[in-house]
């Protein structure tokens, strides 16, 4: 089955600026083009089959029916779910082990996820 694959413009933004960071701020450029061929590769797979990833390790996000991409070769997440024949991608950011050692206390990881949930 090919699922719809729906990009929020919330994610568009998340991923323009982890871009521009690795382009313009750290000047890696090669580090850009990777992170931007590693996620169209993870799209493509999400358009087979989105359940062949798994439900968000975070409680509240799988609670809501979040699942996770990791993009294992580079230290991001891409945060998505699943609805008829559509999966719409909510979320691109550090991987969770960064998330966990950034947001220590419960009012940091709020604040994440209510970053993740506006689209």
């Amino acid at each position: 089955m090919a699922y719809k694959l729906v990009i929020t413009e919330k994610a568009e933004e998340l991923l323009d600026n982890l871009i521009y960071h690795l382009i313009y701020r750290l000047k890696n450029t090669q580090a850009a083009v990777h992170l931007f061929d590693s996620i169209e590769k993870i799209y493509d797979r999400l358009e087979e089959n989105p359940f062949q990833f798994p439900e968000s390790r975070d409680m509240i996000l799988r609670r809501r029916g979040y699942r996770e991409a990791v993009l294992t070769d580079m230290d991001y997440v891409i945060i998505f779910r699943v609805e008829e024949t559509s999966v719409y991608v909510t979320g691109i950011s550090i991987s969770w082990r960064t998330i966990e050692r950034k947001c220590n206390s419960l009012d940091g990881r709020k604040k994440f996820l209510k970053r993740i949930e506006r689209q």
